[in-house]
Parts: structure tokens; sequence; C-alpha cells
């Protein structure tokens, strides 16, 4: 139950951190996301886990500017959708550093 309590957990900082824009609050997210992750498995566990965030966010991403493209081909407004792609991205970019501190921590190297 506590792993699934878990993974909840981590899916919901990462979708909150994908809405908002008050830096302020962005900050607090991504603490606690790491504060999270960091509290349970072991380090490849962990590093498992941030693969396949980072495999989920590469796609959300893509996702993200197929939208964005089809809606400024259509006319729309995409400040919106580019705000969100924008925080997506630094979502990305958070566990991706994540990641290599894990990395770092069993000796190897980049990816």
């Amino acid at each position: 139950m506590q792993k699934f309590v878990h993974e909840q957990n981590l899916t919901h900082y990462l979708m909150l951190l994908e809405t908002e824009s008050d830096p302020p609050r962005r900050e607090i997210l991504r603490r606690l996301l790491v504060e999270e992750e960091d509290q349970y498995g072991s380090l490849l566990e962990r590093l498992d886990r941030a693969e396949r965030a980072i495999a989920r966010g590469e796609a959300r991403l893509t996702e993200q500017r197929d939208r964005i493209g089809r809606l400024d081909g259509d006319g729309h407004d995409t400040g919106l959708a580019a705000t969100i792609l924008a925080n997506m991205g630094d979502s990305l970019d958070l566990m991706i550093h994540y990641r290599q501190n894990l990395l770092d921590q069993t000796g190897e190297v980049d990816l």
C-alpha cells in the first residue's frame, strides 16, 4: 500500500509542476518531489523510476508540442499551452538532474 501512495505522490507532484506558474510554489513542489523520491526504495529502484519518469516526460513534451502546432495552425492562442510546455520542460530537466545525481552515486558515467 505504501508503494502505491508513494507512486501516486510522485505522479501528483509532477502533474502539479506542469501547471503551476508561481515560482515559489514551483520550488516547493520540486523539493517535495525530490524528498518523496529519496524516501523510498534502493538507489537502483529510484534510478529506474527516474528513467521511467524521463521517458514519460519526453513523450508528454512531444505531445504538447504537437498540440501547440495544431492550435497555432488553426489560429488559436497558444500562450497557456506554451506556458505548460515550459513547465513540462522544467520538470523534465529536474528529473534528468535527479537521475544524474543518482548515477553519480552509483559511479556510472553520464548517459
